[in-house]
């Protein structure tokens, strides 16, 4: 019998300037519904999993019009989507690490995000991650020419023993979250559609808003901290290395 895990909550969004921002986007808007509330305005499973409720977040309108001089506030300018003359909707791997730290450091959270190689990356590592919940970003090719071109948020896996080990995907191209991708999960390389090139794993390092401490208000008008209910001290974040030819390299993903 095949194993199989998909994490909940995780919602689908339909392309928005870019598949880059639109993957980054569904793994923030899981978070959001997960502890961090303030990842996104939208708030609840009804408004976050829409669209285009979350739209400004994903491309700001300064952003979205082209003026990228002004104020980084969403997902694709710390992306720098379509940015240093890029064609609209064309990213940099290496910016995706900044995508999730910086945009979640703007609304008020630290996030440990690291890219690394499919060949730097077990099968047991990635099973590890999403039993833990925690969704992760691929950049694939879906075409099989052994070039990457297109980024995807990761939802879950299934061991299907002699047919293979399978990663469970959403496309970036439709709202629905019954409509999920199963791609096998082997390395890019002609012939192979939907190979993973590259990995994009991210966790929380802030506690959940949900874990704050709670707190009194002492008898001078000033809050303190209840003694009985410490705040918690999150797990560090886990660092991964990058592989061998990844560190500073700038890849460049074709729009899809």
């Amino acid at each position: 019998m095949a194993t199989s895990v998909i994490i909940d909550d995780v919602p689908a969004y339909d392309y928005y300037e870019g598949c880059g921002p639109t993957a980054a986007a569904m793994i923030i808007g899981y978070w959001d519904m997960n502890g961090y509330d303030n990842l996104f305005d939208a708030s609840g499973w009804d408004e976050v999993s829409e669209t285009e409720n979350v739209a400004d977040e994903i491309s700001s309108p300064e952003h979205y019009s082209g003026n990228y001089d002004a104020a980084d506030t969403s997902i694709a300018d710390f992306f720098r989507t379509s940015e240093d003359g890029l064609q609209p909707g064309w990213s940099y791997l290496n910016y995706s690490d900044n995508a999730f730290e910086e945009y979640a450091a703007y609304r008020g959270y630290e996030f440990d995000a690291d890219d690394t190689s499919y060949y730097s990356f077990s099968w047991d590592e990635f099973v590890t991650e999403i039993d833990a919940d925690n969704p992760m970003m691929f950049l694939v090719d879906t075409n099989g020419d052994a070039s990457t071109d297109h980024f995807v948020p990761v939802i879950g896996y299934e061991d299907r023993g002699e047919d293979g080990l399978w990663y469970a995907a959403y496309s970036t191209w439709s709202e629905s979250e019954a409509d999920i991708y199963w791609q096998e999960y082997q390395a890019m390389g002609l012939g192979n559609d939907w190979g993973v090139g590259y990995i994009t794993s991210v966790k929380p390092v802030s506690a959940p808003d949900s874990d704050s401490s709670s707190s009194q208000e002492d008898p001078s008008g000033t809050e303190t901290e209840d003694p009985a209910t410490p705040a918690p001290t999150p797990e560090p974040a886990t660092v991964m290395l990058l592989g061998l030819g990844l560190g500073g390299l700038a890849l460049l993903r074709k729009r899809s």
